[in-house]
């Protein structure tokens, strides 16, 4: 399996959005609303076509507490970057007067504004075509391919591991949950001593893996009954179908088929605007956006001096 997506809270939507779209070179995919609660807002930021596997979500929350990582919480954003582009973030990271440091396997380590655990890591390959980011001011060689892991601390690391080995079938190696490719969970064992988690500024609320279809789907919540792991809701997004289970140390973990693109076209022709003065206003809807369209016979965006405002 690999990563879908990341869903997380913030206490500070313009503050989100300065980091992961100013800072990280991310594009603002999506301004929603939480569907479980729709009086709060929902973000994306991914790749340009908001491609499962690039995706993390915000949940913006006014007054949002800081997070106390106890028992049990999922740890920061771990993202894969080209190879030879370790330079060229330190730097943008110095430029933005931002503390990044490499550690002894070559990994940054850095932190968002809400001190989420930042990692990146160089992998094979680099966007291309529709997925690259062509409103960022990051090179196209240098932007972030994907997301590509976490850490998830729980107070038994084998009962958690034995969730992905016999439910989703993932071979767990070590403390590693080894998804796709470079993909990784990274299992942590917390302390006996740990106090209660408490959600707040930067925790996760549930990292999703993709499934192929709606029968894998159904597939793994009949396997969860039967093998007696705890189940949360089926659910039809719309443009995509979720499933969320509750692994044994109290995580949420949902699994997700592809999005549908004949209905994600419409996210991806208007890019909503992050610096409108409305931005952090719940429920705001924008009057002005970009029209990106693509070149007769051609595919890819079209270059930024040619792109025209719309209202």
């Amino acid at each position: 399996m690999q990563t879908h997506h990341i869903s997380l809270l913030t206490g500070d939507a313009k503050l989100n959005a300065d980091y992961y779209v100013g800072v990280l070179g991310m594009r603002f995919i999506k301004n929603s609303v939480n569907q479980a609660n729709p009086r709060n807002r929902h973000v994306y930021y991914g790749d340009f076509m908001g491609t499962p596997g690039t995706v993390i979500t915000f949940f913006p929350i006014d007054d949002l507490r800081d997070r106390t990582d106890g028992k049990m919480f999922f740890s920061g954003i771990h993202y894969s970057i080209p190879e030879g582009s370790t330079q060229y973030w330190l730097d943008r990271f110095a430029e933005k007067g931002l503390k990044a440091e490499v550690d002894a396997i070559g990994r940054i380590r850095t932190a968002d504004f809400e001190d989420l655990p930042i990692r990146m890591q160089e992998t094979e390959g680099k966007n291309f075509d529709w997925h690259i980011n062509y409103m960022s001011d990051v090179p196209a060689e240098f932007q972030i391919t994907g997301v590509i892991g976490a850490e998830l601390h729980v107070p038994d690391v084998a009962a958690t591991g034995r969730f992905f080995e016999e439910l989703l079938e993932i071979p767990v190696k070590g403390n590693i949950i080894d998804l796709d490719g470079v993909e990784a969970i990274e299992l942590v064992q917390t302390a006996e001593d740990a106090p209660n988690s408490r959600f707040g500024k930067g925790s996760t609320d549930h990292y999703a893996l993709g499934v192929e279809s709606e029968e894998d789907l159904k597939y793994y919540w009949e396997r969860a009954k039967a093998l007696g792991f705890k189940r949360e809701v089926f659910i039809d997004r719309g443009y995509f179908r979720s499933a969320y289970f509750i692994e044994p140390g109290g995580n949420r973990i949902e699994l997700a088929t592809g999005a549908d693109v004949k209905i994600m076209d419409r996210f991806f022709r208007h890019q909503e605007v992050p610096d409108s003065e409305n931005f952090p206003k719940p429920g705001f809807q924008l009057k002005t956006v970009l029209f990106l369209g693509v070149y007769v016979g051609g595919t890819g965006p079209i270059p930024a001096d040619e792109r025209k405002q719309v209202v």
